[in-house]
């Protein structure tokens, strides 16, 4: 996963593709880390319910040590949240 999002990246910001011989070089050495660790391709999908998110939510909201510099912050962070609860589901 990380492999693909730094080739991403690095394209983005140079415009220029890692070659071949390097990629078939990666994709041998995290075959093999995959295989040593005993890792699996797939993962299965975690099921989460409704009550999760909000109780992040309040967890966020009401907590001491997580200090906000704007009220706007919070609020976003809410909304993403929300969102991102819906998405799910």
């Amino acid at each position: 996963m990380f492999w693909k999002v730094f080739r991403l990246v690095r394209e983005r910001a140079t415009g220029d593709k890692i070659d071949p011989i390097t990629t078939r070089q990666m994709k041998r050495v995290i075959r093999h880390l995959s295989k040593k660790y005993q890792l699996e391709k797939s993962c299965e999908k975690l099921v989460i319910y409704v009550e999760d998110p909000a109780k992040v939510v309040e967890t966020t909201v009401v907590t001491t040590r997580k200090k906000f510099g704007h009220g706007h912050h919070w609020i976003e962070l809410y909304l993403f949240l929300q969102l991102a609860g819906l998405a799910i589901n």
